[in-house]
């Protein structure tokens, strides 16, 4: 998909020097799939907090 956004310069040359990527479309989805992975752990953490446990035969569940 094809956008057109504005990117904080300082932000993206900071990035740059931390860590080299070969364009700029590069580093954002990189910072897209990043931040994908901290909501779903947050989605996860939010679960554990309300006392979902696991409930299941690991054992079973690891030999099959």
């Amino acid at each position: 998909m094809r956008t057109n956004i504005e990117i904080n310069d300082e932000i993206l040359r900071e990035i740059s020097q931390l860590k080299p990527a070969s364009s700029k479309k590069e580093i954002v989805n990189i910072a897209l799939k990043e931040y994908l992975m901290y909501l779903k752990r947050v989605d996860l953490l939010t679960l554990i907090d309300q006392g979902i446990e696991w409930e299941g035969d690991l054992e079973q569940w690891r030999s099959q």
